[in-house]
């Protein structure tokens, strides 16, 4: 507890635990898809942003597996996924 003006007791504010790990891990998808005016290709780089920077907590051995699969071009998803619901 700390002391404030006039000797009042004052509690330090403390964030409670992990409070801002959902936020912190979606704002970077979300901040795109929002300033992507939310069309299927913006969430889609959003999504493949969060993926890269998933990518730095990878074993190293893995690493380079995870950032190919994470660069897929918006047009290669596209075509895969319009040819997937045509089957």
């Amino acid at each position: 507890m700390l002391r404030g003006l006039g000797g009042a007791t004052v509690m330090p504010f403390q964030d409670p635990p992990d409070s801002g790990f959902m936020m912190k891990r979606l704002s970077v998808p979300l901040a795109f898809a929002v300033l992507c005016a939310c069309s299927s290709q913006g969430v889609y780089e959003g999504i493949q942003t969060s993926n890269r920077l998933e990518c730095n907590k990878v074993p190293p051995s893995q690493y380079e597996e995870c950032l190919r699969k994470s660069n897929k071009p918006y047009s290669d998803y596209d075509r895969e996924r319009k040819e997937a619901l045509e089957r």
